[in-house]
């Protein structure tokens, strides 16, 4: 998951997240990162457009966004720059850790009856039609609570609220 990192005594100082990641997305283990401690400088990579990109490394806490075709120089500048100032637009690590403490803070975390009901389904392996039939609710109810759920859970995957959704149940 991370694609480069300068290592400073046995820790990653300096992670570099692949953005485009298909379990969980780089701004996700950024915003994890974030969220527990204001230490870590992240920087985001992709070969995807960085307009694409920009706002949710920005969102997520990181302090910049660098193309993967970037010469090995503009890499190494890029990396040697970010921890002492962010790319422009980009919150400094300060800024982004009390932006997302702020924010778990407001955010609730105890899931809904419905909500571990259907989360408990999904983790027995049913599929959205079943667990809508075996609700007596609509599919689309289905994935409005699975929404709502990832927002309590602070994940963007369906798969990873089950993963959370197991470890807390």
């Amino acid at each position: 998951m991370i694609t480069i990192g300068i290592v400073d005594n046995d820790r990653f100082a300096l992670p570099m997240l692949d953005m485009p990641l298909t379990d969980i997305p780089g701004p996700e283990i950024c915003r994890r990162v974030r969220a527990a401690s204001a230490d870590i400088v992240v920087l985001g990579i992709t070969s995807y457009s960085l307009d694409h990109y920009r706002q949710l490394a920005i969102d997520a806490g990181a302090q910049g966004l660098i193309a993967k075709s970037v010469t090995p120089k503009e890499l190494a500048e890029a990396m040697r720059n970010v921890p002492v100032r962010p790319f422009p637009g980009f919150p400094t690590t300060e800024q982004a850790h009390g932006s997302m403490v702020s924010a778990s803070a407001r955010r609730p975390r105890t899931l809904s009856k419905r909500e571990r009901e259907v989360l408990g389904l999904y983790a027995d392996n049913y599929s959205t039609a079943e667990i809508a039939e075996r609700l007596g609710i609509a599919d689309s109810t289905v994935s409005v609570v699975v929404r709502h759920a990832k927002v309590k859970l602070d994940v963007t995957a369906r798969s990873e609220a089950v993963r959370v959704f197991r470890a807390l149940y």
